[in-house]
């Protein structure tokens, strides 16, 4: 029930969440029920597994990223259950032994650590603690390091009232923050920074009849945003401590949803009310009326006192789905969903970083509204060997946040004078085809799509490509059983590079070689990202030497090859003066991996 606000490792391509621990993982995308709310984009639930109640299990493995391990088992039998899964990177990860020609002696490293203890106190009563910590450290040359992490704790109480009415209850506390440190002087500092939520959830579920299923409930969160803390590294340097003020809310909503079906057609519909409420203490500065937010208009600064109201926005949210069932293995499907997110993410997107900038809506910056209809058929082929799925889908997306040209976005106590609000439309067509069954299983998915924005600056409207704008995105993955105990599979991965800005000319400015960029954004792209990931698996032995089988433990090996055909692809871009020719200005390309690399991982169970 609580949000993740960073949910990766190494930039992305590894998860935080450790596999061994999780039990499922449900994307909604499509139609989002009225119980989640907060976001502008999609839904992915993760929940982990309860802790085996029954007996003591133990399974991980090893290879040359990181080792992992499981143990779970019953404190009290089929009464008192736990789980604990740890995660910890064993090779401290160079980026510039991995080929990539663009950052030199970058270090990452990563571990994680899941628990969760399941007590079930009677037929009607069960209760879950649950907890999650993760930790990052990027290392950027000599003097810059990156430290971030994730902290979760989740009480959660199921009550059955009756066979046809039954309710559960979350409690948590979610807290993200991250610390930057740059030894370099004479400027050595230290920046942190941090995002916490204490809220409670709660759903109640009545089955009315065999074809009546009624849902509703509330949440509240508790955001409590610390934008930025700026310290000198050393408490000898002759520099001041910067803070931004810390920002306090409270996020409310009550949902309802009502789901039935009258002949072949099946409907899922509800209502999300939400609200934000901002207190004080804080300042909120004035601004000329009928001019631009800017330095050069501020004409006063209100002060708010401890649990002074500052700011209320209220939102209703309808949602619906129907499901028209053609036959039994043909269905349509449209939705609509309206959504309100509160909280912003205010971030350089041009480099891969963990210093994003949360901050809540306000005086200045309304709540993101988000409209999206969907219409898709879905079809299961050769006796439900084979699944397939289309999709078209548009969305229409109000205040949604950009930035000035030349934005100043560091420790800047009125961001707001450097933001833009646009209108937003993102629109496309998907296709999904699935192998479910045969020695032969796998998947293809492709989308191509649109997002585009128009917003006015300095006085002129301006229409741009999204920074998150692919054209085409196609994957595959297919596995295929050679043996009892060996299989290989395989994944291949396409999209159209990101928009990006590139500058036009340059200048110098005391000595430093300064890029100067169009006034029309995103006009080109990054070059396309593809990659070819190749992997055996092999099965241990299903039976001990005697010849008897094996029932309890389980081993196999994975040989992985990733990037075979050591494809660097483009993360991003930077800029910096020539070395051997301080007058001339290089671009140079950003390549997180940029050649083969193998990897070798030993698994078991039991």
């Amino acid at each position: 029930e609580a949000t993740i606000y960073n949910p990766n490792h190494l930039y992305g391509l590894i998860s935080i969440f450790n596999p061994e621990a999780v039990n499922n993982v449900q994307i909604m995308k499509g139609y989002i029920p009225p119980s989640y709310g907060g976001r502008s984009s999609a839904v992915i639930e993760v929940r982990q597994k309860e802790g085996n109640a029954n007996k003591m299990s133990f399974s991980g493995g090893i290879g040359p990223i990181s080792a992992r391990a499981l143990v779970e088992g019953p404190i009290l039998k089929n009464k008192i259950s736990f789980l604990l899964s740890g995660r910890y990177s064993l090779l401290n990860l160079s980026l510039d032994d991995f080929g990539s020609n663009s950052v030199q002696r970058n270090k990452i490293r990563f571990q994680d650590l899941n628990l969760k203890l399941n007590f079930k106190y009677s037929k009607s009563n069960s209760y879950y603690l649950s907890g999650y910590i993760g930790n990052d450290q990027n290392r950027a040359g000599l003097s810059s390091t990156r430290n971030w992490g994730n902290r979760i704790l989740n009480f959660r109480w199921n009550h059955l009232f009756s066979p046809r009415l039954f309710s559960h209850v979350s409690l948590f506390y979610s807290l993200y923050n991250y610390k930057i440190e740059n030894s370099e002087s004479p400027s050595a500092f230290v920046n942190t920074s941090k995002i916490s939520d204490i809220g409670i959830k709660a759903n109640l579920t009545s089955i009315l009849s065999p074809k009546n299923e009624l849902s509703y409930g509330f949440n509240l969160i508790y955001h409590r945003l610390t934008p930025g803390i700026q310290e000198p590294l050393n408490l000898n340097l002759n520099t001041n401590t910067v803070e931004l003020e810390s920002e306090k809310g409270l996020e409310s909503a009550l949902f309802i949803s009502h789901k039935t079906n009258i002949a072949n057609f099946f409907f899922d519909y509800g209502l999300r009310i939400s609200s934000l409420h901002t207190f004080g203490p804080g300042a909120v500065f004035q601004y000329k009326k009928g001019l631009p937010l800017a330095d050069s208009t501020i004409t006063d600064l209100l002060q708010f006192n401890s649990f002074d109201l500052i700011y209320k926005n209220i939102n209703f949210e309808p949602r619906i789905s129907v499901n028209w069932r053609l036959n039994n293995k043909t269905s349509l499907k449209a939705s609509f969903n309206r959504s309100a997110q509160y909280l912003h993410l205010i971030s350089n997107t041009i480099s891969p970083s963990p210093s994003d900038i949360w901050k809540l809506s306000g005086p200045y910056i309304n709540p993101i509204i988000t409209n999206q209809y969907t219409l898709g058929i879905y079809k299961n082929l050769k006796s439900n060997n084979w699944e397939l799925s289309s999709e078209i889908y548009y969305k229409d997306t109000r205040n949604n946040i950009q930035y000035k040209n030349n934005a100043d976005l560091i420790f800047n106590e009125n961001i707001e004078t450097e933001l833009l609000f646009t209108d937003t439309r993102s629109y496309g067509l998907e296709f999904f085809i699935k192998k479910r069954i045969g020695k032969i299983q796998g998947w293809v998915s492709y989308t191509l799509s649109r997002t585009e924005s128009n917003f006015i600056e300095n006085g002129k409207e301006q229409f741009a490509l999204e920074d998150y704008d692919k054209t085409h995105n196609f994957s595959t993955s297919w596995s295929m059983k050679l043996s009892p105990r060996l299989s290989i599979s395989t994944n291949f991965l396409f999209n159209t590079g990101i928009p990006i800005t590139l500058p036009t000319d340059k200048y110098t400015f005391e000595n430093i070689l300064v890029p100067h960029f169009s006034a029309k954004r995103n006009e080109t792209r990054l070059p396309s990202y593809h990659r070819l990931d190749l992997s055996v698996k092999w099965d241990g032995s299903s039976f001990k030497k005697k010849g008897a089988k094996k029932r309890k433990n389980k081993d196999y090996w994975i040989f992985t090859i990733y990037n075979v055909y050591a494809r660097q692809n483009a993360y991003s871009y930077f800029y910096r003066t020539d070395p051997a020719n301080p007058t001339v200005a290089q671009i140079v390309q950003y390549s997180i991996f940029g050649t083969i690399i193998p990897s070798v991982t030993y698994n078991f169970k039991f």
